[in-house]
């Protein structure tokens, strides 16, 4: 890893984050087409991204690759409307994976900014908006219940292999 090109990285990185952000604020135009298209834009980057590092791992395979991609499509489809939420999860992805602390901060404050904006400026009544908070909490409480208890319930890695 070179020093020199590191400056450039993080300028390239904050601009990109703050006119995601601005765009997800509705600054730069007054209609609302352009969130689709840059969603589509993001949601690529995002694949790709996630490509080359399950490559660089070599834990690529063809159904871990399908999961994610799914995952990342659902996740656009949903939010289109605030790109700065794929926008800010490839940043704490990247951060992540080359384990810099600045780029996943980053991602992870952009992220809850970029929740916060899409919760703001959904068009339904506030008791659909916890409703559907409420949900999506239990779901995510779910999965961590299954995931901190999976080795009791039988999946382990070498279940897995014998499975398939």
């Amino acid at each position: 890893k070179s020093k020199l090109y590191q400056p450039l990285q993080y300028a390239v990185l904050a601009s990109l984050g703050i006119i995601i952000l601005l765009v997800s604020m509705g600054a730069f135009s007054s209609n609302h087409n352009g969130y689709g298209t840059t969603s589509v834009i993001l949601a690529g980057t995002l694949i790709f991204i996630i490509y080359r590092l399950l490559e660089r791992l070599n834990i690529f395979n063809q159904r871990s690759m399908i999961a994610c991609s799914i995952i990342v499509i659902l996740i656009s489809a949903l939010t289109y409307q605030t790109p700065g939420i794929i926008a800010s999860l490839l940043f704490l992805i990247l951060g992540y994976a080359h384990g810099n602390k600045l780029i996943t901060i980053s991602g992870v404050i952009g992220l809850c900014l970029s929740i916060g904006i899409y919760y703001m400026n959904i068009k339904v009544p506030l008791l659909h908006k916890s409703f559907s908070m409420m949900v999506i909490g239990s779901m995510f409480l779910v999965a961590t219940i299954v995931v901190k208890y999976a080795h009791r319930l039988g999946f382990t890695q070498e279940n897995l292999k014998d499975k398939s």
